[in-house]
């Protein structure tokens, strides 16, 4: 709140972090986010290559005071949604009112395993699973009826990510946010496949919150900025494209690349640079924000114009803190100046 009483708005950001520093570090950079005036932090879930994500986040909600929380994401291989939906609500007890749960189908985490990823109908069942828990009901699996006795029935914000069309439907169907996992191009066709099913389950337009998610590298030279981003654009190339490629709508020229990496993907190596040899320069422009401040302000504009609620951002390249310091400068700080009411907007009392 304002001196005046009027609150703070304007646009969202968030911080996506992989747990592959140490889990001190992700608690002191999670500290960092909140102080900066980053809304929310998402934890990656990939437990044979990142640290814990539970046993971080407990202690990111021990640590901090203000900002949202949660896995992002997490999903059911390898982890009983039983076992989810209670992990999800401690956290809630440490930090009320600052919990997310972000769900998936999976990606390295179950085949690390010799799994794979779930179907969207399981991606269904199980957000369902987890809601009726947390509300306090009785949920069954496979013939078992279970309950959660310490669920309070307190809301805790279900956000499903995806990529494709018939899994952002489900988003507008059931969820409470969606963390949209595609170049921002086709942000409006995503948004417009999650209003669909807003409608069609008969909820108000815009119930879903929507968010971008994209790597990022704050970088004066270009060069620099556009080789951090490289590991993290060659997963998101390579599920859109795959995605592309099952529908019959990919670009030729994208086949062989694609094949490449492909065939050279290792997911132990999850997000590593070896495979920055296999990004192509376009995929670059379309899959990360990489650069300057000033054309990562030009590229958020564009995105919340496109109707994003919140724009994710997984800072890649050297320094991540101090890249996140100065997006907070240059860019939030910026943005949310233009959108911040005016002190004349409301009274004493805070009341318009």
């Amino acid at each position: 709140m304002t001196a005046a009483g009027c609150a703070v708005s304007g646009p969202k950001f968030g911080v996506a972090l992989y747990l592959r520093d140490d889990a001190p570090a992700i608690v002191r950079m999670s500290r960092l986010a909140e102080e900066l005036g980053f809304d929310s932090v998402w934890l990656a879930d990939s437990h044979m290559i990142f640290r814990e994500v539970y046993a971080t986040l407990g202690a990111v909600a021990a640590t901090t005071a203000r900002i949202e929380i949660g896995p992002g994401v997490t999903h059911q291989v390898g982890r009983h949604p039983s076992v989810t939906a209670s992990a999800v609500a401690t956290l809630a007890e440490l930090a009320p009112g600052r919990v997310n749960l972000g769900l998936g189908i999976g990606s390295s985490g179950p085949r690390n395993i010799g799994s794979s990823p779930t179907s969207l109908k399981q991606l269904e069942d199980t957000l369902q699973f987890i809601r009726d828990l947390l509300a306090c009901k009785e949920a069954e699996q496979d013939g078992k009826r279970m309950r959660l006795t310490f669920a309070t029935g307190a809301p805790l914000p279900i956000y499903v990510a995806a990529a494709s069309d018939r899994t952002h439907r489900m988003s507008g169907r059931l969820a409470d946010g969606a963390i949209i996992a595609g170049p921002p191009d086709s942000l409006r066709a995503s948004i417009a496949a999650i209003r669909e099913g807003e409608s069609a389950a008969g909820r108000p337009a815009g119930t879903v919150k929507t968010v971008l998610m994209t790597a990022a590298c704050v970088n004066e030279d270009e060069q620099v900025a556009r080789a951090a981003v490289r590991p993290m654009v060659a997963r998101s190339a390579m599920v859109w494209l795959e995605r592309a490629a099952r529908l019959g709508t990919i670009d030729p020229v994208d086949r062989e690349p694609l094949a490449r990496l492909q065939q050279g993907y290792d997911f132990y190596h999850h997000l590593g640079p070896e495979y920055g040899h296999l990004v192509e320069e376009r995929w670059i422009d379309r899959f990360s924000m990489a650069g300057a401040p000033r054309r990562l302000l030009r590229q958020c504009e564009e995105v919340f114009a496109a109707g994003a609620g919140q724009v994710l951002l997984a800072f890649q390249g050297p320094d991540p803190e101090l890249q996140m310091e100065r997006f907070a400068r240059e860019v939030i700080a910026p943005l949310r100046k233009r959108t911040a009411p005016s002190p004349l907007s409301c009274s004493p009392s805070g009341e318009r």
